[in-house]
Order: C-alpha cells, then structure tokens, then sequence
C-alpha cells in the first residue's frame, strides 16, 4: 500500500503527463444540483414496505392500511450502517428514440410467480405517457397497499413502452424507488439492467448499488463507466476501486490527475486513506456530498451526520437517521422530516421516540411542551409519560396523544407509537367519550379485536352513538371478518341507509361506506344496496381529481393492453396523501377499477384505508373523561 508521503511524490511525477496521456480535462468539481427528492412535508403516516411480496390474509388485512408496522430494510453485512439511497441526479439524460434502440433487455425482480404483473404490462400505451405517470407515482407514500402496488408496477419485468422519450425507463424506474426508501429493490434492478451509452442511467445505476453497499457490484462492470468517464465521481470511483484492488499503481496515477484537476482532494481524500489504512478519521462536514461519500463512510463505520445527510433531502436523511452513532435528537430530527416517505418502520420510530432524553421540567409540563415541540418530539414526551404515569392517568395522556394526531391528520402515528399501551388498557364506561379514537387507533394497528371492547361502550339506544357504533361494525366486519361481526355490519349498513337518505354530518361516510361494501361484494341489507345505488348520484364534497385524468382512466381501463398505465392513473387519482379525502364516488370509482384490473386485494385494503382514514368522522366531538 502506497504511503500518503509517497503518493505525493507519484502524484508529482505524473501529473503533468498522466493529464495529456488520458486525454480527460482539467477541471474543478462542479456544485452539486438540489437534492432530487426533496424532503416532503408531513402529511400522513409511515409504513415501510413487508419483506415480501405475499398479499396478507383476511386476519392480517389490517397491517395494510398504511401504517408504520413493517421491520427496518435489510442491512448488507459488509457495511456497519444501515443501507440508503440515492444522492444526485448525475449527468442529463439522453434520448431514446424507441424501444430496442438502447433499453437492452426487459430487467426486474417481479414476474408471474412472485407478484409481477406481466411481461405485457406496458404493450399498448405511449412512452412519454407511461414516463410521466411514473415520475408522478406515489410509491413514496405512507398508504402501505399503495406503496406495495407502486412497488409492484416499477419492478415488473416487461417490455418498456414504445416511443420517443427523454431518458430510459429504467432510469425513471430506479429514480422512483429510490426516492421511496426501497433501497435494496433499486440495488437489484440496477445490477440487472442494461442501458447503452447513457450517462444519467449510469449515474442513478451506479448510485443505487453504492447506498445498497452493494460492493459485488461496486467495482465490476455494472459501473464501468467509471474507467473512461471524466467526471469526479466516475474519477474518485475508479480511485476506490484500485485501492480496494490493490492496484497501487493505477491509484497513484488516478490521484495524480485528481490533483491535476482539483478535484475532491478533502473529505475523499481522507475517506479513501481511511480505506487503505483501515482507519476512521472523520472528514468532518461535507460541503457536496455524493453517494460515494456515504458509502465511503459507512464503508469504514463512520456516522453519516444531520447535517450531511440534510444536504441530500429523503436519502441523506435516511443514512443519518440509521447511523446509530449520530445523537437521539439528531435521529429524531431525521425521522421527523422522513415521516412522510413510508421508508420508517414501527420499530424505529419506537425505538427513537424512547431514545430521547427528556428532562424532569419537560415531563412536568408535558401539556405545555407538546404544543411547542415537533409533532415527533411531542409524541415521543407523551409516550414516555405514559409509560412513566400511574395506571389511571394513562388513559387521558394517550388520548391526548391521540387527538394532538387526528388535529394534524397523523393519527397512524400516534396509533404505532403506543399500540402496546391501547392494547393493555380495560375500557371502562367512563371512558365511552374516548371510544371512537381509541377504538379507530387500535384498527389502525391491526388490533381488531381490542377495538371491539371499546365499541362495547357505545349505547346503540343512544342516537349520538348509533353512526359511531355503525361505522364500527362496518369497518370491523372488513378488517377481520366472522360469522358475528358480519352480522353486526348488516345492522351497521342499515343505519347508515338511513345517514345516507339524510342531510346529516354523517350523510358522506354513509354514503362512502355503502359504495364500498357494494363494490367489493359484501353482503348487505336490501334497503342498504339500493341505498347505495341512489347515494352515488349525489354530488357530495370531497377531493375530485380532475376530469381529463378520470376519463383517461377510464379509457385505459378497458384496455387490457394499458393495464399497467390503468394502475398508474388510479394510484395518482388517489394521490400520496392517500383515499380519506376523496369524495365518496371517485373512492367507490377508484376501487371498482382496481377490481376488474384483477387486484381485489389492493382494491380492499384501498377501500379499508378510505374508510378508518375519512377526516370529517374522527375524532368523536367529545371530551375526555374527567
């Protein structure tokens, strides 16, 4: 191994000539464009995406309804962190007249035998079309059933679609899941592409098998670009790779014509001797972070900081929140800007919410302090406060948690972060004010059965609980289905015919739910189905997408050849925010189409999330229990 000491003399030597030799131009690094995925505000509930593939049975029915209750991405063993995502951009993208002309051959994990969804998927519709639905499709969202879909739709191995276009499709395919957090699925598809002479796919290829810490494909021929590519990190690539190869030669002349051209000679530097002495001196902050800089440091354990991963939006901050040397609140920090990616698991938002060291003052003035805190922060003081409280104050401090949640349409959270605690608790009649949030917090966590006693506190002779003990019995019926609960929603349905005939606050969640039990093929009342029929005519408030979207919808729907367009259409209908604020009819729609596309499991788990996720129903307008 060469010496700092002399490698510098190498680089002495060489430089001049090395630059003329390789005929590469000197040049300074240039700064780095925006982060591509920027950070998205907070608006729902994350969930990150099960292990596989296998679509949930009826008793399980409700881990899918888009919340956080999945495990933490595998962790590849070569590197201490945990696996991330995507930096840069890369270099502009190229054109693609057609398909055949530098697509190479069909690539993804998903065929026929483990939930793809056919070579065929793309055969009848426009290129450009298909490319811009997929640049829009929110596989990056907290609605798990949608997340699975999206997943499904970009990792189907097919043919791409035929036309002109900007850049190849497996470009747009690995920028989407990447952006979602599904780090090891783009590691995969980049290893088995194939796209000819086009730098930016090169770029995002090799992007995604070094925040995989895929280092089998690091230095082979998936990225041998970086052997005649003059940019600084197909450079400082190929620098990696000869160190790690031993070829110390070669290295000293790459660091030569590094030096001739100014490129990178701080935090790689450091980065790269690290690699080579088997040391961890830290860089200390880096001003233009790249996916090798991270890989680097992880690569010899170092902690991707805040503030460096802050720099790259949702990847960057992915890597900082699982550098587990980083600070409880520096984590905290991350996950609270990551919430909206569904790339955090139940487990570690748990894990970083117990992390936080709180101080005696805060717990004694935890109502005040939520109100000041980061919705994350505040969480995880009420969850500690909980878990430090006498049994009889517990109920109030959850359902302060609860309804702080509901006010900013983040329920889900909340729900994961005390699940445990909902499940322990022994409703009592005192806390029949509490039963709607409770109850609704608990379906959310797939805990369908505890959600049951506190529907047991409703009076159904009361007619303030009757819609409340209604919408119980229907959702309920859906999540875990038997034999008594299927007879319980046939009375729910006939209340809500009625809700549905009136001009009542309720009239829209009736009409939503009978639209949705008709759809599916669940068993109903008479009166209920027919209700249902005259309901959807109804021009009732809501989220509509716009008009030229559902027509096109509709018309792709009725071709099988489209049918991969038809799923794209529909999950950008429903949007990243997911269903609970759509209009009844375009929900009912929406899942009608997804059903006769042959996903009826996905059409279900829609129809459940719209249903426990509708905002004018939550919370009851009633106080706590004193």
């Amino acid at each position: 191994m060469i010496s700092s000491r002399i490698r510098g003399t190498y680089r002495t030597l060489f430089a001049a000539g090395l630059i003329l030799a390789s005929g590469l131009p000197a040049f300074g690094q240039a700064p780095p464009p925006p982060p591509p995925y920027p950070v998205p505000q907070a608006t729902g509930v994350p969930r990150t995406l099960p292990g596989d593939d296998r679509q949930p049975s009826r008793e399980t029915r409700s881990d899918e309804t888009g919340f956080a209750l999945g495990t933490a991405p595998k962790t590849p063993t070569q590197i201490p962190a945990a696996p991330g995502i995507m930096g840069r951009r890369g270099a502009a993208g190229v054109s693609v007249s057609s398909l055949g002309d530098t697509e190479g051959p069909p690539a993804g994990t998903l065929d026929a035998t483990n939930g793809g969804l056919g070579s065929d998927l793309w055969a009848g519709s426009s290129r450009a079309d298909v490319e811009a639905l997929m640049g829009r499709l929110p596989i990056a969202t907290t609605i798990v059933s949608m997340r699975t879909l999206a997943r499904r739709i970009v990792l189907t191995r097919a043919a791409a679609p035929v036309g002109a276009a900007s850049q190849a499709f497996t470009t747009v395919r690995l920028r989407s899941l990447l952006g979602a957090g599904l780090l090891d699925d783009a590691a995969d598809l980049a290893a088995m592409a194939q796209v000819r002479n086009d730098p930016a796919f090169a770029r995002v290829q090799a992007e995604a098998i070094l925040f995989a810490g895929d280092q089998d494909h690091v230095c082979d021929d998936t990225t041998a670009t970086r052997l005649n590519n003059s940019e600084a990190f197909w450079i400082e690539l190929r620098a990696y790779c000869y160190a790690i190869g031993g070829d110390e030669a070669a290295l000293a002349l790459t660091r030569s014509v590094m030096d001739a051209q100014n490129i990178d000679n701080g935090a790689f530097d450091t980065l790269l001797d690290d690699i080579q002495n088997k040391a961890s001196q830290n860089p200390g902050d880096i001003e233009a972070p790249t996916a090798l800089h991270l890989f680097l440091l992880r690569r010899t354990g170092m902690p991707v900081s805040f503030h460096v991963g802050a720099r790259l939006g949702v990847p960057g901050l992915l890597l900082a929140f699982r550098s587990q040397q980083n600070s409880p609140e520096d984590r905290l920090k991350a996950a609270e800007r990551l919430l909206p990616s569904g790339a955090l698991s139940a487990q570690e938002l748990i894990a970083i919410a117990d992390a936080q060291p709180f101080t005696v003052d805060q717990f004694a003035t935890e109502h005040a302090q939520v109100q000041q805190l980061p919705f994350l922060a505040g969480q995880a003081l009420l969850r500690q406060a909980a878990i430090k409280a006498l049994p009889d104050a517990r109920p109030a401090l959850i359902y302060e948690a609860l309804t702080t949640a509901e006010a900013k349409n983040m329920l889900g959270i909340a729900a994961v972060l005390r699940q445990n605690a909902l499940g322990t608790l022994t409703p009592q009649p005192a806390m029949r004010p509490m039963a709607g949030l409770m109850g609704h917090a608990l379906m959310l966590t797939g805990h369908a059965d505890a959600a049951s006693h506190w529907a047991d506190l409703l009076n159904p002779a009361m007619a303030s609980d009757k819609p409340l003990l209604a919408r119980f019995q229907i959702e309920l019926n859906l999540i875990a289905p038997d034999a008594a609960r299927q007879a319980h929603a046939q009375s729910g349905l006939e209340e809500l015919a009625q809700e549905a005939a009136s001009q009542t606050p309720d009239q829209a969640f009736a009409v939503l739910a009978l639209g949705l039990y008709a759809a599916l093929g669940e068993a109903m009342p008479d009166a209920a189905r027919s209700q249902s029929a005259t309901a959807m005519q109804q021009n009732l408030p809501g989220r509509r997408p716009a008009a030229s979207l559902l027509t096109r919808l509709d018309q792709a729907a009725r071709a099988p050849e489209r049918k991969g367009e038809a799923l794209m259409l529909v999950l950008n209908a429903i949007g990243a925010g997911g269903p609970g604020d759509l209009a009844p009819d375009v929900t009912v729609g929406l899942v009608r189409t997804l059903i006769r596309q042959g996903e009826a499991e996905v059409a279900r788990n829609i129809a459940i999330t719209a249903l426990l996720r509708y905002r004018p129903a939550l919370p009851p307008a009633l106080p706590p229990a004193q």
